[in-house]
């Protein structure tokens, strides 16, 4: 008896928060709709995102981008291309200067960072740009991050969390580790 209260009560005081979650959230998406290149329909965008260089931001259907994003570029001639049913967690940065394509079922996991770009060892220096292809199907673990030296990920890639990525990933299977390294075929 104490417990059904319990979660009566609980659902009482959390659906004010529910729905204002949903309001705030669904007010974003109409707002990223009209200002992003193309954005899909189904396309759900949280609270706490922040976009720059809009007009060069595309996202196709079912994907999600999460509470904390943070996706931006150095260049106006950068894109970011993402794929059909893919999520891009909390609290990830993406830099696009370089340009990103991101393909169809694609998880970033939480704080991951993603870079296309390099000042060199002059950090006032001119930037270089390099472009990322992400295939199909990739899990990008929590606080991976992927550098500008990197600029293929294969389909059906798995890399492990804190690792980093510095080399093309070209074959499909497990990485992991600092540079990361193939370990096992999915």
């Amino acid at each position: 008896m104490h417990q059904t209260i319990k979660k009566l009560v609980e659902k009482i005081v959390f659906f004010p928060v529910r729905v204002l979650r949903y309001l705030c959230s669904h007010s974003i998406t109409m707002v990223y709709r009209l200002i992003l290149g193309s954005v899909a329909n189904s396309v759900k965008i949280n609270c706490g995102v922040h976009i720059n260089n809009c007009s060069n931001v595309f996202i196709k259907n079912n994907s999600l981008i999460d509470v904390g994003v943070s996706i931006s570029s150095e260049s106006n001639e950068g894109y970011l291309r993402i794929g059909s049913n893919t999520q891009i967690n909390r609290n990830v940065f993406i830099d696009f200067s370089g340009g990103v394509d991101i393909g169809d079922g694609v998880t970033i996991s939480e704080s991951a960072m993603v870079y296309t770009h390099s000042h060199g060892l002059d950090p006032r220096s001119h930037p270089t740009f390099s472009p990322l292809s992400i295939g199909d199907n990739v899990w990008i673990g929590v606080r991976v991050v992927v550098m500008p030296t990197c600029n293929f990920i294969a389909q059906n890639v798995v890399i492990g969390a804190c690792s980093v990525v510095t080399k093309d990933i070209t074959q499909p299977g497990v990485y992991a580790g600092s540079p990361a390294r193939f370990l096992r075929h999915l």
